[in-house]
């Protein structure tokens, strides 16, 4: 099981849409190092060329492998949406966990992440927790 730690977090985001999600995600990375500046248009790009939707409020973006070039070290990170963003034209998304994947570590990372959220319950009571421990506590319970 993956440990995530309260920095992995942010709690009460807002956006407008799904590229500002996407300037906010690459930006919690590059603030811990694992990513450079050019991923925020990397994340983009991969948005526009297969959507990283994957259901019951939930988007999980990362980058495709022409780009992994922006990426310094692996990470990934949580961020809330209390009141959801347009992710396109028909899905709304509550949780986003942006992917920062080196050296083919991308499957395990997104299948270890994708695991620790698999009903759209618990994704629903993830993105109204009022405090970083009430959501790991969420997190954590199986």
């Amino acid at each position: 099981m993956m440990k995530i730690t309260a920095d992995e977090l942010t709690l009460g985001c807002r956006a407008k849409n799904r590229n500002e999600v996407l300037r906010q995600a690459a930006f919690e990375l590059a603030a811990r190092g694992c990513v450079d500046i050019g991923f925020s248009k990397a994340l983009l790009d991969r948005e526009n060329d297969v959507s990283t939707w994957i259901g019951a409020g939930l988007a999980m973006p990362h980058i495709n492998r022409r780009d992994a070039g922006q990426i310094i070290r692996s990470g990934f990170h949580f961020l809330q949406y209390p009141e959801g963003v347009s992710w396109d034209k028909s899905h709304v998304a509550f949780l986003v966990v942006v992917v920062a994947a080196k050296d083919g570590d991308h499957i395990a990372m997104l299948s270890g992440i994708a695991d620790l959220l698999v009903n759209e319950r618990k994704v629903m009571r993830l993105s109204m927790a009022d405090s970083k421990t009430a959501f790991l506590n969420l997190l954590a319970d199986t």
